[in-house]
């Protein structure tokens, strides 16, 4: 027959509650997860529907192109450095 002091039992509890809390931890992570995949997929949806319509309306050519660049680098998660963003607001 096993025998487990006062010390065991609260040993054990300690590592039954990081395990619950480690499982909850990871559940929770896989909902935010899959909620936030769900938003970026609608994001990049409405973005690409609004560089097409950028298109139809017929802005200026450098106008089009710095939506284009712009929704470029959101789609590949890249952000241009500031130096590179005043750079490209100098060209003419």
């Amino acid at each position: 027959m096993f025998r487990f002091t006062i010390r065991d039992v609260l040993w054990m509890m300690v590592v039954v509650g990081m395990g619950c809390a480690w499982w909850y931890d990871a559940s929770r992570f896989r909902a935010v997860l899959l909620e936030h995949r769900a938003f970026e997929e609608e994001v990049l949806r409405k973005l690409r529907g609004m560089q097409y319509a950028v298109h139809e309306l017929g802005l200026a050519t450098s106008q089009k192109d710095e939506f284009d660049r712009d929704v470029e680098w959101y789609i590949k998660g890249e952000k241009a450095s500031q130096d590179e963003e005043d750079a490209l607001r100098r060209k003419p």
